[in-house]
């Protein structure tokens, strides 16, 4: 038989399942994949406000990474929300220990669409130096790659193949996927026309390559970092290369953010739709 792909969330909780380890689950359920998660912040948060943040304490993040690795064989895992300097270097020091040579997708999570920020220079400076160097892929929106260069967002798409080339030269990554949702004609509150593309550029060892999909007029937007890195996640835990993993992530997200006018949740930005897909789709 078949041993059943498995995949790993390590981030925070959304009690509104809008994001985070809910979107997580979601997704990698969707794709085929059997999902698991290490919990690091709770939050009770909806479709329009964050109200409160708790982190996890360290010493229970460990003991999660210990019961997972004890018990099931895990075959990929991405990282999300992560907000102390202390919280970074556990969880690294714990993914060196448990899960060093297994495909890790890291989106860098650092502050809300609402704007709030979730990692100090502390935390930043802790990402960089600890976590950051071993990702087999870095997924940063415009903003966040903006964050960790310490400049100006990249405003097309030469910016953005010149930004992701110095993210990975400077944080000593395999690979940064530059997210360009941000770019003008993104996909921001109150929605863009359809028929527009939406573009993120691949920086690895052989170069550059460029990903496209139409942008989806919606406002339902909620979690689709999440999403896209969870899907990738997913796709390497069946076993797919790096860059059908991407693509085949992005197209899931288009998908998702195509059918999220058919749930009707909250009073806010709406999440994304993650049951579209059939089953037989995935691959």
């Amino acid at each position: 038989m078949t041993r059943t792909p498995i995949a790993l969330s390590i981030a925070g909780s959304d009690c509104s399942a809008g994001a985070g380890l809910q979107a997580d689950l979601k997704t990698f359920s969707a794709l085929g994949v059997y999902g698991t998660t290490i919990a690091t912040v709770l939050t009770a948060q909806n479709s329009s406000k964050i109200l409160a943040i708790h982190d996890v304490p360290n010493a229970i993040i460990t003991a999660q990474f210990e019961a997972l690795f004890a018990d099931l064989k895990i075959s990929a895992l991405k990282t999300g929300l992560l907000t102390s300097p202390a919280m970074i270097e556990c969880v690294a020091e714990n993914i060196q220990t448990y899960a060093g040579r297994l495909p890790l997708v890291i989106d860098p999570v650092m502050r809300a669409s609402s704007g709030r920020e979730f990692m100090d220079e502390g935390a930043r400076e802790a990402f960089c130096s600890k976590l950051a160097p071993l990702a087999t892929l870095l997924t940063p929106n415009l903003n966040e790659a903006a964050m960790l260069l310490d400049r100006e967002p990249a405003r097309d798409a030469d910016m953005m193949r010149t930004q992701a080339g110095e993210l990975r030269g400077l944080l000593g990554i395999d690979a940064v996927l530059l997210k360009g949702g941000h770019l003008p004609g993104g996909h921001l509150p109150g929605g863009h026309p359809d028929g527009m593309e939406a573009i993120d550029i691949l920086c690895d060892g052989s170069g550059h390559h460029q990903f496209t999909a139409p942008r989806i007029k919606t406002d339902n937007n909620r979690g689709t970092g999440c999403t896209l890195s969870a899907a990738i996640t997913a796709h390497l835990a069946r076993g797919a290369s790096l860059i059908k993993a991407i693509n085949n992530g992005k197209n899931f997200v288009t998908e998702a953010l195509r059918h999220s006018g058919e749930l009707q949740v909250g009073e806010g930005p709406g999440p994304l739709n993650h049951g579209w897909a059939p089953r037989d789709e995935v691959d």
